[in-house]
């Protein structure tokens, strides 16, 4: 059972419930034990800054997970049965990778302000650039754990939101309208918490 309570996210900011650890998502996935702990051991060395929250996301929209900052990324609950188990770590790595990316300053902000100002050229340039990068990582790592088999198999369809620009164009023009949210964090905090 992954243990949920809730978490500050910054000092006088949202809270974010579900904060969980990696060895509790793993061993609830159907991965073999040698798997997990592979995972495990390469996330609490290289990832162990990033923290991660298990919770049912409140958007309708089918989220399997996020980013949340540059040190958080949250999993949708109501989605982690409907992936294969070697799912869950290529979107932890994934989205770990896009906290990287926004404490490095790129893309989120980017795509969000094209959002909102209507432009879907500029969002899908962003948005493009920003998944091609977090895919190319995650599938690094899960080949470097020997997934290989896996990221072989499974490359082409993992890669495929990198082409989805125009379906999460409107579906972040639908939460756009729906939240008003001021910036991509206040968006993402309002699409899994509300």
């Amino acid at each position: 059972m992954i243990n949920i309570f809730p978490y500050p996210l910054h000092e006088g900011s949202h809270w974010i419930p579900g904060r969980t650890g990696i060895k509790e998502i793993l061993w609830s996935t159907e991965l073999s034990q040698e798997k997990a702990s592979r995972i495990i051991g390469w996330w609490d060395k290289h990832r162990g800054d990033i923290e991660i929250h298990l919770l049912p996301f409140v958007s309708a929209s089918p989220i399997i997970g996020c980013f949340v900052d540059e040190n958080q990324v949250a999993l949708n609950s109501k989605q982690m049965d409907r992936i294969p188990p070697e799912m869950v770590p290529f979107i932890l790595l994934h989205e770990s990778r896009h906290s990287d990316q926004a404490r490095e300053g790129l893309y989120h902000e980017e795509y969000f302000r094209a959002a909102l100002e209507e432009d879907r050229d500029a969002f899908a340039e962003n948005y493009r650039k920003a998944e091609a990068d977090a895919n190319t990582y995650a599938l690094s790592v899960m080949d470097e754990l020997g997934f290989s088999i896996f990221a072989r198999v499974e490359r082409s369809r993992l890669r495929a939101n990198e082409d989805a620009a125009g379906q999460v164009y409107e579906m972040m023009r639908e939460d756009i309208k729906k939240y008003h949210p001021a910036t991509f964090r206040d968006l993402v905090m309002k699409q899994i918490i509300g």
